[in-house]
């Protein structure tokens, strides 16, 4: 079990990598770290000492702790954006934002949640194996289409079976179809090529941005021009009718 889920784990966390269309063309890592460190500096001379300061080093973000105020700051990967858990002091905002000329993102709900921008809190939010195991164990039995979906979910990713829940009166048993569908696609593309890893980044982009916004998104990560980027997306579009229809039933004609 733990390695199936450890392995979907990771893919998780890099298809929701609030970097993954961001990747600047001329991407310089000293710059980066330097940059980085010249934060560190001033947030020391600011703010006080420091209890965390790990760079971004171009594969993994990098995270800022202060003590007053206690705040953790995310910093992006490539080193230019800074994402924070709650709303931050003024001081604070104007020394990143204005004085150093980091984008400032907030809040951001925890690391392994989606990328700002996107829902605040999936309903199956979990990134490590025992918290995702949990969270697929706890689906309810009703609707039948999601009981289907838990069963073959814990058959997948063999997790030991248990008796299904009843849904809870206020449950939201739409959003839980969509979630449990996006998980059964991005354990079936696990086992696929990395065509199909790059698709599973594009996939919630397209099934909640304008067009456009999503044909730029499929040129950036595929290298195709945007005429191109088009066609894919209407081919794209159509393919998510079938393999996640609860999400994809807003998806417009065309």
């Amino acid at each position: 079990m733990t390695e199936d889920l450890e392995q979907l784990c990771g893919l998780l966390h890099r298809i929701e990598d609030p970097d993954r269309f961001n990747r600047p063309r001329e991407y310089d890592r000293a710059a980066a770290f330097d940059r980085f460190y010249a934060l560190t500096r001033r947030l020391e001379r600011d703010f006080g000492p420091l209890t965390t300061a790990l760079p971004p080093d171009g594969e993994s973000r990098g995270l800022v702790s202060l003590t007053d105020p206690a705040v953790d700051l995310v910093v992006s990967k490539f080193g230019g954006t800074v994402s924070t858990p709650t709303r931050i002091p003024p001081q604070l905002r104007d020394v990143l934002l204005k004085e150093l000329g980091f984008g400032v993102t907030t809040p951001l709900s925890a690391l392994d949640r989606p990328a700002p921008g996107a829902e605040a809190h999936r309903p199956l939010d979990a990134r490590t194996p025992a918290g995702l195991a949990a969270q697929i164990r706890a689906l309810p039995a009703t609707p039948p289409e999601l009981g289907a979906m838990r069963s073959w979910l814990c058959r997948a990713l063999n997790i030991p079976p248990e008796a299904a829940p009843l849904a809870p009166p206020d449950q939201d048993g739409h959003s839980l179809l969509v979630e449990a569908e996006r998980l059964r696609a991005v354990v079936t593309a696990g086992r696929d090529d990395p065509e199909a890893h790059r698709w599973l980044i594009l996939d919630d982009q397209i099934l909640a941005a304008s067009a456009i916004n999503s044909a730029r998104a499929i040129k950036h990560v595929l290298g195709v021009d945007l005429r191109r980027a088009m066609e894919l997306l209407d081919e794209r579009r159509e393919l998510l009718r079938r393999i996640r229809p609860w999400a994809a039933a807003g998806l417009t004609a065309g």
